[in-house]
């Protein structure tokens, strides 16, 4: 991009040292100033640490040095170093320190590249040499006001070392060093003579003094006030620190001061990098987030905490595929309309700005819509009619190089699968309609704004699927409840046809002691009876184990078939479900499930099939053993008189028997299938209190996320739907004058149910229990059944009561309803991809963008790269946007013209500013902070503002 654009990106984070000694200081430790030293010291700065990119060349009162270091980057060396500050420092007039001892304060004047060195001798250092004056304690010795020299410093260093104690005299015997630190300037002279020069130095120059000296002096009733002067007179106070802990620490303190904390962590390098000492070429812990000019460093005095940090790493650590590092129009389609070079992306504010019809919602949306046309299609935005033109394509490059397209070309390096927040020109409104005041309407909104969090989404997915599944268990329950009813009132019935089993007993037994006295009368011998009686005992036995086999083998016969089909059921049920599945996680757990029952289904018959073949087997032996016990029988009975009689008796026994037998099984089916209804019942009731359990879970999510959102509170309910459930259910299914002795009800004439969250489970139960034993009633023509569907319905739901700064979202203006929609949907998820929002001021009203809009940005730029395009200026000044892309569309304004195409953007930060006049093309015509205050209405207004707001 063109000189006047140099960088594109906008504001950077890079290490700046503005504190570095050459071989030419008053005060070094370089070994000398032959071309060996000063090759090493060139070298030494070339292999330090590559992130620092800006110097400031400070050998107290000369320049010699720093000029000889701008000699070698002209001549190609320092390729690391972008930019070199000339840095002048000396002694400010002494204060009184901690230790009771005078303090001198070291004053730093950072000057301009951009001005002429001979120029700085001339009008400030010749100039500030009549301001100078000897420290109190050199009074003995003598200063004329000539020109500060190397020689004239060297003269009164010699004075100063012989008007002091032979003894001492060793202690003095750098006579250039003891020269300068001889002297002093008034702190006011020297701010006074700076600002009395605009001519010269205006906007040129900036100012520090040394924290570690400042700290020195004492906090007493006297001081207190010139100490704060001193220290909020400067811009910035230098520190050379130990790390970048220490600098935080020393920033926060200087904070709690209340007092200018515009803090530089600078190397003070007297020696080569390879010294074990701190003040070494390369210990810096400074990081400044701005262009590496003069103007950049201008910037920094404003918005000090969001443009410097401290430590070795850099501040900026989003991942660099989650950020877009470049975007490009490929348009082959029109000749002249889009120029082919890429357009830079800051990873932090991005601000469009230009005026009406000049490219900036087609820019965003091209950037939307070639990483993640789903999220476009999402908002609800048309197709742009460049989309169907042939030749046309756009691409996005990410920060690891990555490139996502429009349109996907045969063999080209492109990815899908990234994504980005898209929320469109206003998206906002929309969204928060215009006066939503029903809860009902509120939830649906903001269920909706928050779902467009996939991870939300998900939840809530999860949720509906759980609420889904409960109610179709209670289903399956009820139905269950009434079949195993059906069953027992059915087994019950017949178990009375068959009589009771003590009285069975009793006339088997009788008839058994008859045949037996009749055995015994037909001349059978003591053994024979013993021998006959033991043959029918245990023929008896036999019969009464075939009878239960054959009840046995009908049960489970009909029962598997029962069960066979509610397998199948609940197959089709997860199979259904599963038709319903968008998310293909959950669609691939309902089919796995389903064709688990059906397996199961199968499996069971094959074993329930084999057990009921074997039944029968051990039925033909028994009946096998009968046939010979009667074998065995027949001897006796041959010989028996009463033989017919005895065998009737026999048959009647043994009718009796299987009479028992059946009695006892079915007996043993009633207890059983009383068991089951009770396990019923309660599955049923668990189901239903886990409904409750499964919204609990989706708001412990969601109050999680609502941590998220700086002040906006969810406020959120399980609400139960008392008038739906009372219309619904009571109102229209149940006798109300019999729910007298039930609690949860208001009575009166009318029986409402009011919710209570400790009771409702209670409640429902001894409802439900009412229901199926009728001791509550139902309203005529209603079954019991349709009855307990509609009381274990669900009429939960989540209520928000959403708030923000004490206002109701219902009650707030349109503009404050969509700046809280704007919070949550950019900060309830936790992904870090881009954020691309559409002039969303015009949703918003003027307090909400200045107070509340530009605070969001702010919070959020530092870990989600955001792209706005805007016409506000208090958003692209106020947000101190890193970068700001300017549009342009020839022939949208008379005298706004492009070089070459029809579209045309220039980027760069707010701290490039310039006028060019003669320029043809309006872009060029002047820098980004021009064109800030000609494009914004309000521009320059935003930018005074803003250096009030940081009392500059």
């Amino acid at each position: 991009m063109e000189t006047v654009f140099p960088f594109p990106s906008g504001s950077l984070w890079r290490k700046w040292d503005l504190h570095i000694h050459t071989p030419l200081s008053i005060d070094n430790n370089y070994g000398g100033t032959s071309d060996e030293v000063w090759e090493k010291f060139i070298t030494d700065l070339e292999g330090m640490d590559q992130d620092i990119k800006v110097i400031g060349i400070n050998d107290y009162w000369f320049l010699d040095g720093y000029k000889k270091v701008v000699e070698f980057k002209r001549a190609g060396r320092l390729p690391n170093i972008e930019a070199i500050f000339p840095v002048v420092e000396f002694r400010i007039k002494n204060f009184s320190g901690t230790d009771g001892d005078l303090q001198k304060i070291n004053f730093h004047v950072i000057f301009s590249d951009e001005l002429d060195p001979a120029l700085i001798e001339a009008q400030f250092l010749n100039g500030m040499t009549s301001k100078f004056s000897l420290s109190p304690e050199y009074a003995a010795t003598s200063w004329s006001t000539g020109v500060i020299t190397r020689d004239s410093l060297t003269a009164l260093g010699k004075q100063i070392q012989a008007s002091v104690p032979s003894e001492r005299q060793g202690d003095f015997s750098d006579h250039l060093k003891e020269g300068f630190n001889g002297l002093s300037v008034d702190f006011k002279d020297a701010i006074d003579f700076l600002k009395e020069r605009p001519n010269f130095f205006g906007g040129k120059y900036l100012t520090a003094i040394g924290k570690t000296e400042w700290a020195n002096i004492k906090w007493n009733d006297q001081s207190v006030p010139d100490k704060k002067h001193l220290i909020n007179s400067v811009d910035f106070v230098f520190i050379s620190a130990e790390s970048g802990e220490a600098c935080n620490a020393t920033r926060e303190k200087l904070q709690s001061e209340c007092v200018n904390h515009r803090l530089l962590d600078c190397s003070d390098a007297h020696n080569y990098s390879t010294a074990d000492v701190k003040d070494r070429i390369g210990k810096c812990f400074t990081w400044i987030k701005c262009d590496p000019t003069f103007k950049g460093l201008r910037e920094v005095r404003i918005e000090p905490l969001g443009r410097v940090a401290f430590g070795d790493v850099n501040p900026m650590q989003k991942k660099p595929y989650q950020y877009i590092r470049s975007v490009r129009f490929n348009d082959n389609a029109v000749a002249g309309r889009f120029s082919p070079e890429p357009i830079a992306v800051n990873p932090d504010l991005v601000s469009i700005i230009g005026g009406k019809s000049t490219g900036k919602s087609l820019l965003l949306y091209y950037i939307a819509q070639s990483v993640d046309p789903e999220e476009v299609k999402k908002r609800g935005v048309s197709p742009h009619y460049f989309d169907s033109e042939a030749n046309f394509n756009f691409e996005v490059e990410w920060g690891d190089g990555r490139k996502s397209v429009l349109v996907s070309m045969p063999g080209a390096d492109s990815i899908d699968g990234r994504k980005i927040l898209y929320i469109p020109q206003n998206y906002l409104h929309a969204q928060s309609g215009d006066d939503p005041s029903s809860g009902s309407s509120i939830n649906e909104m903001v269920t909706q704004v928050l779902t467009q969090d996939s991870e939300t989404l998900e939840k809530h997915e999860q949720h509906r699927t759980t609420v889904q599944m409960l109610q179709k268990k209670i289903t399956g329950e009820i139905e269950n409840v009434f079949s195993i009813t059906a069953d027992i009132f059915s087994v019950d019935t017949e178990l009375k046809e068959l009589g009771d089993s003590q009285g069975v007993k009793s006339y088997i037994a009788d008839v058994e002691k008859q045949i037996n006295d009749l055995s015994r009368a037909a001349g059978l011998n003591e053994d024979e009876m013993t021998a006959l009686a033991s043959f029918s005992t245990t023929k008896a036995d036999h019969e009464r184990s075939l009878s239960t086999a054959d009840e046995d083998i009908r049960v489970a016969t009909q029962s598997h078939e029962e069960l066979s089909e509610r397998v199948t059921a609940l197959a089709n049920g997860f199979r259904d479900l599963a038709e319903t599945m968008t998310s293909p996680s959950l669609k691939k757990v309902f089919e796995g499930e389903a064709q688990k029952l059906e397996a199961f289904a199968i499996a069971s018959a094959s074993a329930i099939n084999v057990g009921i073949a074997n039944a029968k087997m051990a039925r033909r032996k028994v009946l096998e053993e009968i046939a010979k016990l009667e074998a065995q029988i027949k001897p006796y009975h041959d010989r028996v008189k009463m033989r017919d009689k005895i065998e009737a008796l026999k048959k009647i026994a043994a009718q009796e028997t299987k009479r028992l037998g059946a009695i006892e099984a079915k007996v043993k089916r009633l207890s059983d299938l009383k068991k089951d209804l009770a396990s019923s019942k309660t599955s049923l009731l668990t189901a239903y209190g886990a409904t409750i359990t499964a919204y609990e879970t989706l708001r412990t999510h969601l109050k999680l996320k609502e941590a998220r959102l700086g002040g906006i509170n969810f406020n959120l309910t399980i609400a139960f739907d008392e008038a739906g459930f009372q219309k619904n259910t009571i109102d229209a299914y149940i006798n109300k004058k019999t729910l007298k002795d039930i609690t949860g009800f208001s009575h009166g004439s009318e029986y409402y149910y009011r919710y209570a969250i400790a009771r409702h489970q209670e409640t429902i139960t001894k409802i439900a229990d009412g229901i199926l034993s009728g001791d509550i009633a139902l309203l005529k023509g209603v079954s019991k059944r349709d009855a307990l569907q509609k009381l274990l319905g669900n009429y939960y739901r989540l209520d928000y009561k959403i708030s923000y700064k004490g206002d109701a979202l219902e009650n707030m203006s349109p503009g404050k309803k969509s700046l809280v929609l704007l919070r949550i949907l950019m900060d309830v998820s936790d992904e870090q991809w881009p954020i691309l929002l559409d002039q969303p001021e015009d949703d918003l009203d003027n307090r909400s963008i200045y107070n509340d809009l530009v605070k969001v940005l702010q919070e959020r730029k530092h870990d989600r790269q955001i792209i706005i395009a805007t016409h506000n200026p208090n958003v692209v000044v106020g947000a101190d946007s890193e970068e700001i892309i300017v549009c342009n569309q020839t022939g949208q304004e008379q005298d706004r013209n492009n070089r070459n195409y029809t579209f045309e953007y220039v980027s760069g930060s707010i701290e490039n500013s310039f006028v060019r006049d003669g320029e043809f093309c309006v872009l060029y015509q002047k820098g980004i902070r021009e064109h800030i205050c000609e494009v914004l209405e309000g521009g320059l207004e935003a930018f005074e503002k803003r250096e009030q707001r940081y009392g500059r």
